[in-house]
C-alpha cells in the first residue's frame, strides 16, 4: 500500500510543537508491508509488519547525524495539520541553504498513527 504527499517535517521527538521541524521532507511516499493472516474467524486480514517513507527533496536546518527521530507526514493543504506520524531511523542528512534534490528513505520503527492538531 502507498500513501503520497507533499510536506512532512522531522522532529527531535514526538511532543515538538509543529513549528519545531530540524527538517522538512517534500514529495514523499509512505510504503506499508502487510502480511495477510487470519486474525479473528474464517477471513484473511493485512497485518501492517514494516514501513518506510521515501522523500524526493529534503531541507535540513542543520547537518543530522543517523538516528532516531519522529516524523510527521502532513496529509492536507494549508494550515491543516491531520498527518500520519511515527519514529523512523534518519539517514544522515546535510545542513542545507535551500531544498535539496536527493532522494532520501526514512525507516520506520514501531508504529504508525494518525494524529489530528
Amino acid at each position: 500500500m502507498a500513501i503520497k504527499g507533499i510536506v512532512g517535517a522531522v522532529y527531535e521527538d514526538d511532543t515538538a510543537p509543529i513549528s519545531d521541524n530540524i527538517a522538512l521532507l517534500f514529495n514523499w511516499t509512505l510504503e506499508v508491508e502487510h502480511r495477510k493472516e487470519y486474525t479473528y474467524g474464517p477471513e484473511l486480514h493485512g497485518i501492517p509488519v514494516s514501513w518506510h517513507v521515501k522523500a524526493e527533496a529534503y531541507w535540513a536546518v542543520k547537518k543530522l547525524q543517523r538516528k532516531t527521530a519522529c516524523v510527521r507526514l502532513f496529509i492536507d493543504k494549508g494550515s491543516d495539520a491531520r498527518c500520519l506520524a511515527g519514529y523512523v531511523e534518519l539517514p544522515s542528512l546535510k545542513k542545507t541553504d535551500g531544498i535539496r534534490e536527493s532522494t532520501i528513505t526514512l525507516t520506520g520503527v514501531g508504529g504508525i498513527r494518525c494524529e489530528t492538531r
